[in-house]
């Protein structure tokens, strides 16, 4: 998933009517940057375990950069369970050689967000980003 600096960019599939292709994920060695769309990033630190597959878990420690940010990142949103700082908030881990699987903590908090952002803010799945140098 990763590499000390790595470029592999992981990116979740949209619908149509959702249109791109955020939000998009790169892990490094003790944090993954995360764009939720084209002005919006968050770097969180992370833990990686290696148990014969690699596991990337994800914290709830966050430094941002936008210019829009996604206010519902920092509320509870009406919901009982969600994460405060420095919460295991998901897990990452591979499916095959270009497919990564999400496990969140927060499922419920996870499902609101992304009703009130209208698009998959946290997706179940993240695809590696085919390239295309030429």
């Amino acid at each position: 998933m990763a590499h000390e600096r790595s470029s592999f960019v992981w990116t979740a599939e949209q619908t149509p009517e959702e249109g791109s292709s955020y939000p998009k994920i790169v892990f490094y060695d003790e944090y993954a940057r995360m764009q939720f769309h084209g002005q919006c990033y968050y770097w969180f630190f992370t833990h990686h375990y290696y148990t014969g597959t690699d596991k990337i878990e994800l914290v709830w420690t966050f430094k941002k950069d936008f210019v829009y940010d996604i206010e519902s990142l920092s509320q509870s949103n009406g919901v009982k369970k969600f994460p405060y700082y420095d919460d295991v908030f998901s897990e990452y881990s591979l499916v095959n050689d270009s497919v990564i699987k999400v496990k969140y903590h927060f499922p419920e908090w996870v499902k609101k967000v992304n009703e009130l952002e209208k698009y998959t803010v946290f997706p179940d799945y993240f695809y590696l980003e085919n390239i295309d140098i030429n």
